[in-house]
């Protein structure tokens, strides 16, 4: 079990690992792996990634970051648009720049590529949920920990299922004033 202190994880060993430094080492090491082999896709969606984290998370200034998200994932898709990593990637940069609708879009691109991609599942439900549709998060989370319960098992946990009680509970309010 991990528990959470800010921007610090506390491994069950009772390691703690600050997840600014990791954050901010990951794009060298990525940009490091593009370098190498620039026709390496799933470098571009880490790198992506990386700068994603930095954004969502606030660990650096918002708008850089948002722009490196989705120039990392443009170049994913550019060298490999079958790769579903690289329709996730620019699925959360989209979603970043505020286009909803094309990030559900390259999202479900991801998971038709490969239906059992879990964290692209709960990637949707989680647009879906950030975007009024709480029938289709519900859906997409539930086939998401279907697939990978460890995926679940992180330390913000407690705060996905509180997020899934109140849609749930909206849904049905919804359906029984209806």
């Amino acid at each position: 079990m991990r528990l959470t202190h800010g921007k610090r994880i506390t491994a069950a060993s009772g390691t703690c690992i600050d997840l600014t430094k990791t954050t901010t080492n990951a794009p060298g090491i990525t940009a490091m792996a593009v370098q190498l082999d620039p026709t390496f896709a799933r470098a571009y969606a880490g790198l992506s990634f990386s700068h994603f984290q930095n954004a969502f998370q606030g660990w650096a200034q918002r708008e850089p970051e948002v722009a490196r998200a989705y120039e990392a994932a443009r170049e994913s898709l550019i060298v490999d648009d079958r790769d579903p990593a690289a329709h996730l990637a620019i699925g959360r940069a989209l979603w970043l720049r505020g286009r909803h609708e094309q990030s559900i879009v390259e999202l479900e691109q991801a998971v038709d590529l490969s239906p059992n991609f879990a964290l692209a599942h709960y990637t949707l439900a989680f647009v879906h949920s950030q975007t009024g549709n709480p029938h289709a998060a519900v859906a997409f989370s539930d086939h998401s920990r279907e697939l990978s319960p460890l995926l679940y098992a992180g330390p913000d946990h407690v705060g996905r299922c509180a997020v899934e009680r109140i849609v749930r509970c909206s849904i049905c309010c919804a359906n029984s004033s209806g």
